[in-house]
């Protein structure tokens, strides 16, 4: 069994690229996306993606980290 990673994403409705991005660059990863879900309140999404990531200990918690660098710089170069 794999490691569980949980990715919440919150964006206006202007963003609506993103989800479509983020399951890309989890696919790239190796990651298995096992649920992905949103809700829309106003003007803003809420994305919720649950992963698993398979391979020994350490390839799950390099695999997790790279996601993190990834998912955060895809946020902060949008922003």
């Amino acid at each position: 069994m794999g490691s569980a990673l949980e990715v919440v994403l919150v964006s206006g409705q202007n963003c609506q690229f993103m989800f479509s991005e983020i399951i890309r660059m989890l696919h790239e990863e190796g990651a298995e996306v096992v649920n992905a879900s949103f809700s829309v309140l106003d003007n803003s999404l809420f994305h919720t993606i649950h992963c698993e990531i398979n391979g020994d200990r350490s390839a799950q918690e390099y695999g997790a980290a790279r996601i993190s660098d990834r998912l955060r710089k895809f946020v902060c170069d949008i922003s």
